[in-house]
């Protein structure tokens, strides 16, 4: 393994997916090889039915392979790993009868830490994702790009060294959207985490990420991984996204006319 910030936490090795159903076989990913370097953030993004969110499982420990290993930390995945990963989805799922401090607390409370503790480590997660004050509101009170916070601040609590976001700020309008992606970059600098993120967006992926892991039409592998020099933030008038952006449309275009 190589060291320092380079130094691969995630590998996925020759990984296939595929499903039986009542018209035969289904594939959906196929022969996919990566490494995710620990503190990169990684954008998931290729023509919609390519596996990206099933691959974002696997790694999870949600799924499992049909063939092909992902390894964790030099360690072959079998489950899910919430010593080490933690995910955030397109629904925030929040508890609706406990307040943002409750579900922020809720998975440290599952963990059994004491309450003076978990309330000092929700409250730091509180702070850092934007919403302090907020403490006492329900998720009803909550706009969804607040909800989306609270969830991230739920996965942040348990302080696992990988994130994975699936598509988590699909839903929201485009300013939230904006907004909570420079919010994101920022928490991912402050915390050093390992972030592996799908979206749909080629925007949001030239914003965002460190590396960007283009797929195939289904069944889907991967195309490319684009490596991104420009640092953060960025703007999405800065040249290098512009030119980033139409990239990485060029090469989506190619799955997507050649059905």
């Amino acid at each position: 393994m190589m060291s320092g910030d380079s130094e691969v936490i995630i590998k996925v090795k020759g990984v296939n997916k595929y499903f039986s159903t009542s018209s035969g076989i289904l594939e959906v990913l196929k022969n996919v090889n990566l490494e995710v370097r620990r503190k990169s953030f990684l954008t998931f993004i290729g023509p919609s039915g390519c596996g990206k969110s099933t691959l974002l499982s696997m790694i999870g420990g949600l799924v499992r392979p049909s063939d092909g290993e992902i390894y964790i930390e030099n360690i072959k995945a079998e489950g899910p790993r919430p010593d080490k990963i933690a995910m955030v989805f397109q629904d925030p799922a929040l508890l609706p009868w406990r307040t943002v401090m409750g579900n922020v607390e809720f998975g440290l409370e599952i963990r059994g830490i004491p309450k003076k503790e978990r309330r000092d480590i929700a409250q730091k997660y509180i702070d850092l994702v934007g919403l302090s004050k907020f403490e006492d509101y329900f998720p009803t009170q909550l706009s969804g790009g607040m909800r989306q916070r609270v969830a991230i601040a739920r996965a942040l609590a348990v302080e696992p060294e990988i994130l994975l976001m699936d598509e988590p700020f699909a839903n929201l309008d485009e300013q939230s959207r904006l907004l909570l992606g420079i919010d994101l970059v920022r928490i991912w600098q402050r915390t050093g985490k390992t972030i592996v993120f799908v979206t749909h967006s080629i925007q949001e992926a030239a914003l965002l990420s460190t590396e960007i892991a283009l797929f195939t039409r289904r069944p889907g592998t991967i195309k490319e991984v684009v490596k991104i020099d420009t640092g953060h933030p960025r703007s999405i008038e800065d040249d290098n996204v512009v030119k980033l952006r139409k990239y990485v449309w060029d090469k989506l275009r190619e799955e997507i006319v050649s059905r």
